[in-house]
């Protein structure tokens, strides 16, 4: 299954803007690449929080992506597919 950008940064998706950049702070913090030279799993991970970052820190394109959120689980359920959690 595909992970939410809520799920890749551990938060709810209700979490507040101050929640999430808290949460995004913490992890890139700890996969920074200049503290990870040597993990190419860490510079990704890394990559994937400022991704969180940049869409649910915005407030138009976290309701954007909310949207599309819901969209994707209907048609899971309706298709049963195995996409977003």
């Amino acid at each position: 299954m595909v992970k939410t950008l809520y799920e890749m940064i551990n938060v709810r998706p209700d979490a507040s803007a101050q929640e999430i950049e808290a949460a995004c702070l913490a992890l890139g913090d700890r996969y920074h690449p200049e503290r990870n030279a040597a993990d190419p799993e860490a510079l990704a991970r890394f990559k994937e929080v400022e991704q969180a970052f940049a869409i649910l820190t915005n407030e138009s394109l976290r309701k954007e992506y909310d949207k599309e959120l819901v969209i994707m689980r209907r048609l899971d359920d309706t298709f049963g597919g195995a996409g977003v959690t």
